[in-house]
């Protein structure tokens, strides 16, 4: 034992040095390479991010201020100055024909980007180009409560408002621009349309406007979640710090998300576009599982060249010591053939030479237990010949159904359909519809013997007819329900045998309303069964499944026994 513990001791030492030497240098070098690489795919990102921000919020605001424009033009139209302060008679036919050709004179080739609304400030009056949003009614009382109540300290100046709607004409509005006029105001909402094809970017996942001082956001890509801040999970991390980030247009990086900022000029909006880095990640994963790959077969290659050079260095001794222990406990193994020519090497000759001598009467006693076995296992399977049965069976059957007795029929059917299942087929598992055809052959057997004592409901969902289970790892349970209950009772038996789907495992149910099982036996049944049948399904389960799948017996109180079968869906 101790002459072992060296030569593992002497292969220890060497191997960690080999680990040390090369594998762990590797490892941190390979670890080192990723991680800058990953860095340089970033910042190279970063950077593209940047530069596309750049040319969305440039181009957004080039939009912007050809409708910032429209708004102004069409505040200093002389005939919208006049158009709250004109009687109710001059405002006629005419005069609105005159009205909206100025208006959309001043649109010109922006129709279907944008509408402008000309509005009262006491509701009464109000014309648009297209349809009036209802939030522009004045009239009630909630809608002043909006854009209008806010602040407009310059009356000369447009004012931008970020608060994205649906028109009645379900056109998406990203945003608006509004001015005072004598009487009220001339509003002119920006179609989301316009904005993404002047603005959108494909070198981001998501592409967010959003307006600081009034917590308004608008998303080119998702218009489900336009309105306040709380619909973004992107801006719940904003605090003073990235709102000052954000200010200075540096690019922020929160968990696996890059945000990166750019102010649109000339308003007090922001663009954020967002990309993911997981996508940078999976793409490094190819490079990533090939350096593993590299690491694996190396640490495989130094295990294999540290053996190899302790056995070349420790192993000739220490193999001839060990073996000389062994012949005294009768065990003589052959030495490996040397080209030594030294004291060493003749010994190790004559060890073979003497174990080939007792390995010649050793084989000899094999060939003679081999040649019995060989005779007892053909004697055994003379005993019982499967072709043998099936043929009897078939005889059986035929002379039941020529003296007319389906009785008979049905039950060597049966029975050669549990034969087949227990001694035929290969593998260790079949379908649930086979179990299932094999526990309804053996009901139809027993119910020549027990009556309409004996009931069963099948409950087995379709799509779990193809699931694998263990062979007869049911049946055997079906038995004892059957046997331990009718053959002491003369009461009537009803089992339902029942599969459904879980989470992660398939569950079958085989339930009784027998007399049930004593509590203090119900131990022993599970554990230390002198049952055949329920001890073997308990030891399969656990051979084929360890803690995977899961077999329970229960017996409530009033009576009747549940089994339960838990199988792995991974099976």
């Amino acid at each position: 034992m101790r002459r072992r513990e060296k030569r593992q001791a002497y292969f220890t030492r060497l191997l960690i040095s080999f680990f040390l030497v090369g594998i762990l240098p590797l490892a941190a070098a390979s670890i080192s390479f990723y991680a800058s690489s990953l860095r340089a795919i970033l910042r190279a990102n970063s950077q593209r991010g940047r530069d596309a921000a750049a040319i969305a919020a440039s181009a957004l605001a080039d939009q912007l201020d050809i409708y910032r424009h429209i708004a102004y033009s069409v505040s200093k139209l002389p005939i919208v100055l006049d158009a709250f302060s004109l009687e109710e008679k001059a405002r006629d036919s005419a005069w609105l024909k005159e009205l909206y050709q100025s208006l959309y004179a001043e649109i010109g080739g922006h129709l279907y980007e944008t509408s402008v609304h000309i509005l009262g400030s006491g509701g009464q009056i109000s014309y648009s180009t297209h349809q009036l949003p209802h939030r522009y009614d004045l009239s009630y009382y909630e809608n002043v409560e909006g854009i209008f109540s806010e602040s407009r300290p310059n009356p000369d100046r447009t004012y931008l408002y970020l608060d994205p709607f649906l028109s009645e004409r379900g056109e998406r509005v990203a945003c608006s621009f509004l001015r005072d006029i004598p009487g009220g105001y001339v509003v002119v909402d920006v179609l989301a349309s316009a904005l993404i094809s002047a603005g959108a970017q494909p070198v981001f996942d998501s592409m967010i406007l959003i307006d600081q001082e009034r917590l308004k956001a608008f998303d080119f890509f998702r218009p489900e979640r336009d309105g306040t801040f709380d619909h973004f999970p992107e801006l719940t991390f904003m605090g003073e710090t990235e709102r000052d980030m954000i200010a200075e247009g540096k690019t922020i990086m929160e968990g696996s998300l890059l945000v990166i900022p750019r102010a649109v000029t000339d308003t007090s909006l922001v663009l954020l576009g967002t990309v993911h880095s997981d996508q940078y990640r999976l793409a490094l994963k190819p490079l990533w599982e090939i350096g593993l790959w590299i690491l694996l077969v190396l640490i495989v290659t130094v295990v294999l060249t540290a053996w190899r050079i302790s056995r070349q260095i420790g192993t000739p001794v220490h193999a001839v010591v060990a073996a000389m222990e062994l012949i005294t406990e009768g065990v003589p193994p052959k030495l490996p053939e040397t080209k030594r020519h030294d004291e060493l090497g003749l010994l190790v000759t004559s060890y073979n030479r003497m174990v080939e001598r007792l390995d010649e009467l050793v084989e000899r006693t094999r060939e003679e237990e081999r040649a019995l076995q060989a005779a007892e296992r053909k004697a055994l399977q003379a005993q019982i010949n499967p072709h043998f049965l099936y043929n009897t069976l078939g005889t059986i059957k035929s002379i039941a159904k020529l003296r007319g007795v389906p009785e008979i029929v049905d039950i060597t059917t049966g029975l050669g359909r549990l034969f087949r299942a227990a001694v035929g087929g290969d593998g260790a598992f079949v379908p649930l519809r086979e179990s299932i055809d094999i526990l309804k052959s053996y009901i139809a057997i027993q119910h020549y013997r027990f009556g309409e004592r004996l009931y069963a409901r099948f409950l087995i969902p379709e799509e779990l007819a193809d699931f694998s289970v263990p062979r007869l790892i049911l049946q055997p349970i079906v038995e004892n329900a059957v046997v331990h209950a009718l053959d002491s009772s003369l009461k009537p038996l009803e089992l339902t045998i029942c599969a459904r789907k879980a989470t992660d495992h398939v569950i079958i149910t085989i339930r009784d309303d027998g007399p049930g099982i004593e509590p203090g036996r119900l131990r022993q049944v599970i554990e230390e069964s002198d049952r055949v049948g329920i001890a073997n399904v308990r030891r399969r389960m656990e051979l084929l499944y360890q803690n995977r799948g899961g077999f329970s017996i229960e017996s409530p109180p009033d009576g009747g026994t549940l089994v339960t079968f838990l199988f792995p869906l991974e099976e």
